[in-house]
């Protein structure tokens, strides 16, 4: 690979057909349909990340729990005024501690602020993660400036036992990984270097400035230690007929013995179980595409139909700060991962299927009624109906 291009010696056209679908926003959620369709009629699919938002994430709970107090914390020191001294202080009298006097304004702007806090911490990061998936994205298309990849021997190394770690490494069931996944592989980036004034920084956290450089430093790393080949369409539309979802994977890929993968990146401080699930889904809707393309609709009478491609699940976790490094968690019992998200493909279709062109379901209120006058009898009573 010595001269070559990053994204010559990483990326190729791989031979599958993405899906073609458009994204529609339906007030907070976010849909797909068909190409082209309009008007009423028009089959809209649910996103595999709006399917996800009907779970609970405990971890983000409690992470949004510390933000509120922290930031309630941070505003009633600040409005915190020094109460007057009540007299003078006697000869060799020791002053004591100056009590806090708080106002009900700052009380009331305490609350407020600690309120914010969260969504304003999540609003960084969401951007932050914009950036350095479209930084990765054009990497991956081409539509960035490309420098030769010259570290041959290095990349001699990246394709033996590193890849193997990466694959099937070590069983570290971490905060996410004991439910679905079988492996987990966490490579540092050798002699990490801070942000200087030319790389492209985001925000301060804990002293570190957030890079997209050491994010795309890390994701170069990762792609050359599996040695996976990236399809180089970047995000591609992937849909499932048969579960009614669809969604943009970050990255299909191949694996160096031909089986295909589903990449996810992620920039977050860690890997949760819904990332997991979200592999999962993309992986079952590539394994549906390409079962359909081999033509298994029109096998010869009499012959059993050709097993399912086997399709693996990573999500790929690059850190924000130098040294750059990555993590990559493999969903092993993805039977289990899936099943799990189409338990909330039900939740979700129960919660937010109030039009006949979501799924071909029943108006929302088909699970309710509402009346005026006395309440009905358990008779009438169709909560359940």
């Amino acid at each position: 690979m010595c001269g070559l291009s990053w994204r010559a010696a990483h990326t190729a056209r791989l031979p599958f057909a993405s899906a073609a679908l458009q994204r529609v926003q339906e007030g907070r959620l976010r849909l797909y349909t068909d190409v082209g369709a309009t008007g009423a009629d028009r089959a809209l699919l649910p996103s595999v990340t709006s399917v996800l938002s009907v779970l609970s994430k405990p971890a983000v709970d409690a992470w949004r729990e510390g933000k509120i107090k922290k930031g309630i914390e941070d505003e009633l020191l600040s409005s915190a005024r020094q109460a007057p001294a009540s007299a003078p202080l006697r000869q060799g009298q020791r002053a004591a501690v100056p009590a806090l006097v708080l106002t009900r304004a700052a009380i009331k702007s305490a609350v407020l602020s600690g309120a914010k806090a969260p969504m304003q911490h999540m609003h960084k990061a969401a951007q932050f993660g914009n950036e350095a998936h479209a930084a990765i994205d054009e990497l991956i298309t081409g539509r960035k400036e490309e420098v030769p990849d010259t570290d041959c021997e290095k990349g001699a190394e990246k394709g033996g036992v590193a890849a193997a770690a990466v694959k099937g490494g070590d069983s570290n069931s971490g905060a996410a990984a004991g439910k679905f996944s079988q492996s987990r592989s966490r490579k540092p980036m050798p002699g990490g270097r801070p942000g200087g004034p030319g790389s492209k920084t985001g925000m301060q956290r804990g002293g570190y400035e957030w890079s997209v450089d050491a994010v795309l430093d890390g994701f170069k790393r990762f792609a050359s230690d599996s040695g996976i080949t990236i399809d180089d369409r970047g995000d591609v539309y992937l849909r499932c007929q048969e579960y009614g979802f669809a969604g943009a994977a970050d990255a299909v890929c191949r694996l160096p013995d031909g089986g295909w993968v589903v990449c996810d990146w992620k920039t977050s401080n860690a890997i949760q179980d819904t990332h997991l699930l979200q592999a999962s889904a993309y992986a079952r809707a590539l394994q549906e595409m390409l079962q359909a393309s081999a033509g298994d609709d029109g096998a010869t009478p009499g012959c059993p139909p050709s097993p399912p491609p086997t399709v693996e699940a990573w999500v790929v976790r690059f850190s924000k700060t130098y040294p750059a490094h990555y993590e990559v968690v493999r969903v092993a019992d993805q039977q289990r991962a899936f099943s799990t998200f189409s338990s909330a493909i039900t939740i979700w279709r129960t919660l937010y299927c109030d039009t006949p062109a979501v799924f071909g379901g029943e108006h929302k209120l088909g699970l309710a009624h509402t009346f005026d006058g006395p309440v009905p009898s358990s008779a009438d009573d169709k909560v359940l109906g």
